[in-house]
């Protein structure tokens, strides 16, 4: 097969759905498929390479905008898609080029959908009503096209597009994977690690949150929970984009004086996380809303203790040691971390996440489309 990806970003751009694919991509090619990802040319990137196996080609949008990729890439995703078999791309703003150059192509598109916020939009943090009425028509006129497939990467995800009335004969479920030779608490060298992050962060417990601070993440509602809290020192490990959501949290930080009690760090390299997930205590994780949820599945096969809001996909895929708070409540926050420091947790029986049977299951989806 002959695979064209659109996606917004791609390697070296980080993030979770970056890898994701990245991860699918170069899978695929070593099943013998030619890839090809079409994406931002960010700066310092090349126009054109090959990254094991998988041809990426990037095109310089301006100002780096999302919304902007949707249209200005129509002619080149056109172009380009003649010579596939099949066109897959992802929510939000890439979904447009591809499914134009599907449907003039006559080519099967497949849709991966990571999450549906729905009027959620609208009780966001720090969220301009006429920004979220965009994203939240932005998302509805997504879900109306008519793709050939639509993946969600968790059930909730999948029944939250059965409610706004997609047909169950378009929908799969696949869920993201989680490498467990990577996330592996027994690797010697992440103890060694980990013993020397605890020496600098001192002899405390340690309470650990982690990602980016957007919209979506609730650590404004963590800095309130956690500020009365005693006998846990909080470690926020956080990327500085979006940049308006990190300068938010430093001044939370600030106005609440808690610059002694918190220790704020950036992102740390990726072969770095695990070292800094085993040296906690116990991983936070306070988000509004989370179509899989990497940060609570890493924690777990961590072997962690985890505090995780009860919200979206988190319960569906959280195992181990487990409280469950309520979203978007600091007073519930407070007791989540104080039930935590007594030992009071719920135990989940383990769940795995396979990168094998991920890549597997996206090739089965891609077969039946071209009824191979």
């Amino acid at each position: 097969m002959k695979i064209l990806f659109v996606l917004e970003y791609y390697y070296p751009h980080i993030g979770g759905v970056e890898t994701l694919f990245k991860t699918l991509a170069e899978g695929l090619v070593e099943k013998g498929h030619e890839v090809t990802v079409f994406t931002t040319r960010l700066k310092g990137y090349k126009e054109k390479e090959v990254v094991n196996g998988v041809k990426i080609i990037r095109k310089k949008i301006p100002f780096n905008s999302r919304m902007l990729f949707s249209f200005y890439t129509i002619f080149d995703v056109l172009k380009l898609s003649k010579n596939f078999d099949i066109i897959h791309t992802t929510t939000y703003n890439a979904s447009l080029p591809a499914y134009i150059a599907g449907k003039i192509r006559k080519k099967p598109v497949i849709i991966t959908f990571h999450e549906i916020l729905g009027k959620l939009w609208f009780n966001l943090p720090r969220m301009n009503y006429f920004k979220a009425l965009l994203l939240y028509y932005t998302e509805q006129l997504v879900m109306k096209r008519n793709f050939n497939k639509i993946i969600t990467v968790s059930n909730y995800t999948k029944n939250s597009l059965r409610i706004y009335g997609v047909k169950d004969e378009k929908l799969k479920r696949i869920y993201n994977f989680t490498d467990e030779t990577f996330f592996n608490p027994e690797k010697e060298e992440y103890k060694k690690e980990a013993k020397e992050i605890r020496k600098k962060l001192g002899g405390e417990k340690i309470l650990l949150a982690y990602g980016r601070p957007g919209v979506t993440k609730g650590f404004e509602y963590l800095i309130e929970g956690y500020k009365n809290v005693k006998g846990v020192k909080l470690v926020l490990m956080l990327s500085k984009s979006p940049k308006e959501g990190y300068e938010h949290i430093i001044k939370l930080i600030k106005k609440n004086g808690l610059e002694k009690k918190i220790v704020l760090l950036g992102t740390v390299e990726r072969k770095k996380l695990p070292s800094y997930l085993l040296a906690a205590d116990y991983i936070i994780i306070p988000s509004l809303t989370e179509g899989f949820g990497f940060t609570t599945v890493e924690a777990c096969m961590m072997g962690k203790p985890i505090i995780a809001t009860n919200v979206c996909s988190i319960p569906e895929v959280a195992f181990g040691k487990v409280i469950f708070i309520e979203p978007s409540n600091p007073t519930e926050i407070k007791k989540g971390i104080e039930k935590a420091l007594k030992g009071e947790f719920e135990i989940i029986n383990k769940k795995t996440f396979s990168k094998q049977k991920f890549i597997e299951n996206y090739e089965e989806e891609y077969k039946k489309l071209l009824r191979l």
